[in-house]
């Protein structure tokens, strides 16, 4: 059999060495979110909140990969 051509215009999916460490590092944060489900305080300035602390876990991943984001996007 002959390989077929690449279309023009369709990207392939490639795993680069960035794309593996991502999802090494996002599965270590599921983990380790997964693994914290204890009820603790959780103070910011003057303000306390009793919560579990994996919300405040994934709040703060998901607001570093926005900072992420909006660091590294093109202009």
């Amino acid at each position: 059999m002959t390989a077929k051509p690449d279309v023009p215009g369709k990207r392939r999916f490639q795993l680069s060495p960035g794309r593996v460490i991502a999802l090494v590092v996002a599965v270590v944060v599921v983990v380790f979110v997964v693994q914290n489900r204890d009820t603790v305080d959780m103070h910011l300035f003057t303000v306390v909140i009793t919560g579990p602390l994996w919300t405040a876990l994934l709040i703060v991943a998901a607001l570093g990969v926005l900072t992420g984001y909006l660091l590294t996007r093109r202009r």
